[in-house]
Order: C-alpha cells, then sequence, then structure tokens
C-alpha cells in the first residue's frame, strides 16, 4: 500500500478518530486506528466496539492495501512533523513514514484483526438536520442527562420524530430538558430512539463545522453522515420514562428576571449553602417586586441577594439544588428567563424569555 498526503491533512483526519481509541488492556487493537486505500478511496477509521469512526483522507492513492497501528503514536507524530508532504508505504509489518526532514518506521498490525466497521443501509430512516441548529438544541439538553449508567435509558439522549418535528429530551429524574426542532421536510424517520451521551457528545466534536448532517436509524443502531465522514453507535434499548406528564399545566407563580444577573446571585447563595445539600432559597416579594435568592451555613454564613423582576401569581418559596439552576440558566440564551412555579413542592420550569422551544425542569428539595 502508498498513499501521500499534506501533514495538515492527515492530522486533521488523525484528530476525528483517535479520541475513539483509548487505553485498552483486554484487546489492544481498539487502541489502533485503521488506514485503507481502495481505488482513489483513502479511509482512516477507530472503533471502541460501541461507537465507530470512519473517514476519507484527502490525499494521492497510489497501490491499495490496509494496516492498522497505535493511533496516539501515529498522531503524535505527524503533529511533530513540519508542514508539507508525508509519504505512506507498506513493508512486511511495518509502514515507512517519509517526510521532507525525517524517515519513520512504525509497526503495524495485520487489518484482518481489526474489528469490522458495521454499515447501515442508507436506504433504511433517514433525515437531514442543519448541524447549528441540532448542536444548539442538544447543548441544551447535556446538562440534563444522566451520568449514571445504572439506569441505561437515562443515560442518553432521547430523540422523538413525529412528521416535521423533532424532540429531543434529556433527563436525570431531578432535572429534565426538553428541546423540539421543527424540520425544512418531512422526515422518513417516525418513532423514538435513545443515543447513548458519548455517541452524541462525538456527533458534536466530529461535525461542528459540518453544514448539514444525515442522521440513520435502524432498529439498534444509528449513523450520522456527512459528504466525507460516518460515525455508526449502537441505541440504547429500553423505555424513555413518560416525562411529559410531570411538565406542569399551570402556572400558579410567574418571574421574568436578568438571567445573568440571576447566576451571579446563585453563584454567590451557594458558597453559604449546607454541603452535600447544596440547597438555595427562592422566594418571591410580589408587591415589592423582587426575587430573593439566599442560603445560610451555621458554620460559614449566610447571603440574601434580591433582584429586580416582573412577578405575578402568589408570592412563593422554594428550595432548589443551586447546581441544577446554574444549569438550567446557564443554557438560555436571552437575557432574561421566565421561571415558573407552583409552590414549595412542585416542579420549577425554566424558560427563554423568546420563543424558544425550550424548557429546563427542575425538582425541589423537599423540606
Amino acid at each position: 500500500m502508498k498513499f501521500t498526503c499534506t501533514q495538515e491533512n492527515i492530522l486533521e483526519t488523525l484528530n476525528l478518530v483517535t479520541p475513539i481509541t483509548g487505553k485498552n488492556l483486554s484487546l489492544p487493537i481498539l487502541n489502533n486506528v485503521l488506514v485503507s486505500v481502495s481505488g482513489t478511496d483513502i479511509m482512516v477509521s477507530s472503533t471502541n466496539l460501541e461507537i465507530a469512526v470512519t473517514t476519507r483522507l484527502r490525499g494521492k492513492a497510489e497501490s491499495d492495501g490496509s494496516f492498522t497501528t497505535l493511533g496516539k503514536l501515529l498522531r503524535d507524530y505527524v503533529a511533530l512533523q513540519p508542514n508539507g508532504k508525508i509519504e505512506f508505504l507498506t513493508q512486511d509489518h511495518d509502514v515507512h513514514l517519509r517526510s521532507q526532514s525525517s524517515k519513520t518506521v512504525v509497526k503495524t498490525t495485520s487489518a484482518d484483526d481489526f474489528p469490522v466497521i458495521p454499515k447501515i443501509n442508507e436506504k433504511a430512516n433517514s433525515v437531514d438536520i442543519l448541524m447549528d441548529v441540532f448542536a444548539r438544541a442538544v447543548r441544551t439538553i447535556l446538562p440534563a442527562i444522566s451520568l449514571n449508567e445504572s439506569r441505561p435509558e437515562l443515560a442518553g439522549l432521547y430523540m422523538q420524530f413525529t412528521g416535521k418535528s423533532l424532540v429531543l429530551a434529556g433527563t436525570d429524574s431531578y432535572r429534565l430538558a426538553e428541546y423540539t426542532i421543527t424540520l425544512g421536510t418531512a422526515s422518513t424517520v417516525e418513532g423514538n430512539y435513545i443515543v447513548p451521551l458519548r455517541s452524541i457528545q462525538e456527533v458534536l466534536r466530529i461535525f461542528e463545522h459540518e453544514k448539514t448532517i444525515q442522521f440513520i436509524f435502524t432498529e439498534n443502531q444509528f449513523a450520522c453522515k456527512s459528504e466525507n465522514t460516518e460515525i455508526v453507535s449502537r441505541l440504547i434499548e429500553g423505555t424513555y420514562p413518560d416525562y411529559r406528564q410531570i411538565i406542569p399545566t399551570e402556572e400558579k407563580t410567574t418571574i421574568s428576571i436578568n438571567c445573568a444577573e440571576c447566576i451571579q446571585a446563585v453563584k454567590a447563595a451557594s458558597l453559604f449553602c449546607k454541603s452535600g445539600v447544596n440547597d438555595i432559597e427562592v422566594s418571591t416579594k410580589k408587591n415589592e417586586k423582587l426575587l430573593v435568592v439566599a442560603a445560610a451555613n451555621n458554620q460559614v454564613g449566610e447571603n440574601i441577594t434580591t433582584l429586580p423582576g416582573i412577578i405575578t401569581g402568589d408570592d412563593t418559596t422554594i428550595v432548589f439544588n443551586y447546581r441544577y439552576m446554574l444549569d438550567a440558566l446557564s443554557v438560555i440564551e436571552t437575557e432574561d428567563v421566565l421561571v415558573s412555579l407552583n409552590g414549595p413542592e412542585s416542579t420549577g420550569v425554566f424558560r427563554p424569555s423568546d420563543d424558544s422551544p425550550f424548557l429546563h425542569l427542575v425538582m425541589p428539595i423537599r423540606q
């Protein structure tokens, strides 16, 4: 096998695929990348058996073949080379790399030992999505997705396709985020899917500069594709909880307040909350048009911050975990945030002040 490419192109390609690899002691081949040449195509792949990434390398292919080698080693070596062309030539069990200033021999492993990269039928259910719209929506959901895999169905992004609508949701049972995307055209995808958190994070990383991406779904796998790159991942089996039943249908108290000021108040109060409880008290003074954020700790002290806001409905007091409240506020992109409360025992709902199809629910700490 022989091909030539620029240092910039091979480094960009390796930066895409090598984060999937790792230090796998039980199956060392998973630490490798697979490089293959067929005709004019030069493809580079990696997998951890749950996620696989394949991307096309821009270069000049001269003869067919394939090899695998340690991904991190190859990337780190290429990163040290000057701009210019690098020639790759396999001989016996080695790959010879030649740049303008150095000659290097890297040990390889037979490509036959590399796991088979799954192929998903492109005629399966598919939909095209604008990447900037998808990324914006997912980043608002990520804080709510569970990091605990004891309930696998919560450790992923919920995707529900209905006609021209895609609903994204995430929850860890203490908070919930939901974002609705209106698709440009009706999707051939119907139904509900749960995509692992790591897989979605890789989609955001790998396709961040793409304009449009294509999702393809089968019963237990999904693929995300651009013109030159494809991710294939398993789907999480199980039934996602019917979270819509916990979204309040009424609002006894509504608050419109400056989001940045509220974040600062919550951060200040967090310094005085009880360790391990993370509790801060949020209360309203309707007649004074004030929101009060407070926390007290017998060993540290107390903090009370009052913020001007527009308050309608009943005065109320509620206790939140400050971390969850900060996560909800941090993904609000409008200047003001709308907060809906229904008493100390009910879920708090945080929304942008515009018509963005997004909400973030936070469960209270019950006293």
